[in-house]
């Protein structure tokens, strides 16, 4: 996983050192609003996805009678909708953050800005539990400034995730992307970026480690035959589902390792001479796992699963 600092946003923006300068809450758009996200899980995109993303906030709808903005996602490096499918819908209510995603039951909770220094914030989840099952992260709030956006001061909030730092900004999300308030422990191998926000056709945040909102891609990995993905069928695990690895001319699979998200060891498998194994619901408690599968050369291959 790439790590992340927040110096450089520093000097991008002129944070200040402190919160106590005059500001008004800026509240979460409403309409005509474009995240630029950039996702990568274990060093490369996903074999079937692209790795920039766009999300527009366009139009509003009455769910059990409370009012949402409805949001439009495309796969691609420019911001053109005209392909765009619906992915969900998000409200503001005090300060906090709410999505409904399109094939979900019951809302989340994504951000929620009145938390100060100190504060602890619970069930926080990522895109990848977007109904809010499976993995979710308990923050703390390790510092709060602000940043000075269009003349305006909004509060930045430090969050503490296992041992990791995230940022929200105010009025704009984190700066993982819009659905990513935290992301999944070191295990995972992912990172997730924000790369630009841009309300009323403007552009309110640049991340400083890209020139543009649609960066080009060079320096992805080319997929090879011998390259390795894992992968496991159902995911989520509501019976048994298989893990399946490719096969290699290059490596020989030993052991897979399977821990939980405090990377706390749960089982160790022997896995050599086979390509798959299969995991059964009734061996795990509820939650997300991570496994290793690991090669006689000591090279590592991860995926995560969720046992419902």
């Amino acid at each position: 996983m790439k790590t992340k600092y927040f110096f450089p946003f520093l000097l991008a923006f002129f944070l200040s050192s402190s919160i106590s300068k005059a500001q008004n809450y800026v509240t979460f758009p409403d309409s005509n609003a474009v995240w630029s996200v950039q996702e990568w899980s274990q060093g490369h995109c996903p074999p079937t996805e692209f790795c920039n993303k766009q999300y527009r906030l366009f139009g509003d709808t009455i769910i059990d009678t409370v009012q949402y903005h409805k949001i439009y996602t495309i796969d691609d490096t420019i911001s053109n909708f005209t392909n765009s499918t619906y992915f969900g819908a998000i409200r503001e209510q005090e300060k906090k953050i709410y999505f409904l995603y399109y094939s979900c039951q019951n809302e989340i909770r994504l951000y929620d800005f009145s938390k100060n220094v100190g504060d602890t914030l619970q069930k926080l989840y990522s895109e990848i539990e977007l109904c809010g099952s499976g993995y979710s992260g308990y923050a703390t709030v390790t510092s709060v400034d602000s940043v000075l956006i269009d003349g305006n001061y909004r509060k930045v909030i430090h969050l503490d995730v296992l041992f990791n730092n995230h940022v929200w900004i105010e009025g704009i999300g984190s700066t993982n992307g819009l659905f990513n308030p935290i992301q999944p422990p070191l295990t995972c191998m992912c990172s997730w970026d924000l790369v630009c926000f841009q309300q009323n056709d403007s552009m309110k945040y640049l991340n400083p480690n890209f020139s543009s909102c649609f960066p080009v891609i060079t320096n992805m990995p080319n997929r090879t035959l011998n390259e390795t993905f894992v992968n496991i069928f159902p995911n989520p695990v509501t019976g048994i589902s298989t893990i399946k690895w490719d096969i290699s001319d290059r490596h020989i699979y030993s052991t897979l390792i399977i821990t939980d998200i405090l990377e706390k060891n749960i089982k160790i498998i022997n896995v050599l001479g086979k390509n798959e194994i299969t995991i059964s619901k009734n061996d795990y408690t509820q939650g997300l796992y991570f496994g290793r599968l690991i090669a006689t050369n000591r090279e590592n291959y991860f995926i995560k699963f969720i046992i419902q």
